[in-house]
């Protein structure tokens, strides 16, 4: 092996190594990390996440906390640099397309909130079994949009049911998000009274229908 090709894989290596330290760390610190590193660091990961070697697991774990960055904390003026960062990295490498960076021209105007989620799109990023269920759910009059975030017409139960069922893309599952956008409350403690009562094993009607409609296992 060159010396050349011996540094591209040690790049890689490290590429590999800091994407599954980023994938630890708790969302909202990804930030700062991302800022703290230097750009031949960053573009290791880049490549890391792009490389045919990693199974598409690596570019998934890394292109979720660029999403994460540009939708959960699009405000926060850290997330904006660490997204300036990597946008330029992206761009030197000629792989802008393969993130979501969004409209950059809107993302950059510090007084333009084009960018923006709506309360379902915020569960996309969390939940993203829920975007493809989504279209689904509403079409049947499970979900749907008001004008303060999304309504829930079935057994409250039923709703902490199915989130439970779904893979989050964070490392513990916030409750508190999808009690925001459907105005619950306290669902993690319906769904362990639930269980407490039935069993994990006896679901409600409700989710029982929503397991058929959505074919879950």
């Amino acid at each position: 092996m060159s010396k050349r090709a011996a540094k591209e894989k040690k790049g890689v290596t490290d590429g590999y190594k800091e994407i599954l330290y980023i994938c630890t760390m708790p969302p909202e610190e990804t930030a700062d990390y991302i800022c703290s590193l230097p750009y031949t660091l960053i573009e290791s990961i880049i490549e890391a996440a792009l490389s045919n070697e990693n199974n598409e697991i690596m570019y998934e774990i890394f292109a979720a906390r660029v999403t994460l960055l540009r939708y959960t904390y699009l405000h926060d003026t850290n997330a904006k640099k660490a997204l300036r960062k990597l946008l330029r990295i992206c761009q030197v490498l000629g792989c802008v397309g393969y993130f979501n960076f969004g409209d950059w021209e809107a993302f950059r105007d510090e007084e333009n909130n084009s960018g923006a989620l709506t309360a379902h799109e915020i569960l996309f990023v969390k939940y993203p079994a829920f975007r493809v269920h989504f279209p689904i759910l509403k079409e049947k009059g499970i979900i749907e949009e008001i004008e303060t975030g999304l309504k829930w017409n079935r057994d409250k139960t039923a709703a902490a049911e199915y989130f439970d069922s779904l893979e989050c893309t964070e490392r513990n599952r916030r409750w508190k998000v999808v009690e925001d956008v459907f105005g619950f409350k306290d669902l993690r403690i319906i769904l362990n009274n639930h269980r407490g009562k039935q069993g994990k094993e006896k679901h409600t009607r409700d989710f029982d229908e929503i397991k058929k409609l959505l074919n879950l296992e």
